[in-house]
C-alpha cells in the first residue's frame, strides 16, 4: 500500500512539474534564481576580498599571448631594430618565413599586420610598413646618411 502511494505521489509530482516547465513564469522564476545563485558569496569569501585582491584578480583575468606570437612578434623586432625606413609587411613576412617562422591564417601578411598593429612596440607607417615605435620618437633628417640604409630590394 506504501509503495502505491509513493507511485502515485512521484507521478503527481512528475505531472505538476512537467506543467510548470512550459509554465514560461515558472521558467522565469528558475532561471533567475540560478543567475541569483552566481552572486552569492560565501562570507569567508567576501571578508578575504580587499581592493588588492580585486585589482589582482582585474589585472590576471585578460588574455595571455600565445609563445607562437610571443616569438613571432620577438623575431620582426629583431629584424626592425637599427632600420631607419620602414619594412613592407610581405617583406616581413618573406623575411620570417626565410627564418622558419610559421604566420597562421589564410592570410599570413593580414595576421602579422593586424598582430603587429595591436603590438605596442610597432608604428605602422601606411603603405611604406612598420618600424619599431621607440626608433620613431627620434627620427634622423636624413636616415640615409645618419641610420642604417634601407636593405637592397633584394633581401626584402
Amino acid at each position: 500500500m506504501t509503495s502505491e502511494f509513493i507511485k502515485a505521489l512521484d507521478l503527481e509530482i512528475s505531472s505538476i512539474e512537467a506543467e510548470l516547465a512550459r509554465e514560461p513564469r515558472f521558467v522565469k522564476l528558475r532561471e533567475l534564481q540560478r543567475i541569483r545563485a552566481l552572486y552569492d558569496i560565501p562570507k569567508s569569501q567576501r571578508e578575504r576580498l580587499t581592493p588588492e585582491t580585486i585589482e589582482r584578480i582585474n589585472r590576471s583575468a585578460g588574455r595571455r599571448e600565445s609563445p607562437e606570437r610571443a616569438a613571432l612578434r620577438k623575431a620582426v623586432a629583431d629584424i626592425l631594430v637599427g632600420r631607419t625606413v620602414p619594412v613592407a609587411t610581405s617583406s616581413l613576412l618573406r623575411l620570417l618565413e626565410d627564418a622558419g617562422h610559421v604566420v597562421p591564417g589564410q592570410n599570413p601578411a593580414n595576421t602579422l599586420s593586424a598582430m603587429l598593429s595591436h603590438a605596442k612596440q610597432f608604428k605602422a607607417n601606411g603603405r611604406a610598413g612598420w618600424t619599431l615605435a621607440a626608433a620613431d620618437d627620434s627620427e634622423p633628417e636624413n636616415s640615409e646618411a645618419e641610420g642604417v640604409a634601407a636593405p637592397p630590394a633584394s633581401e626584402l
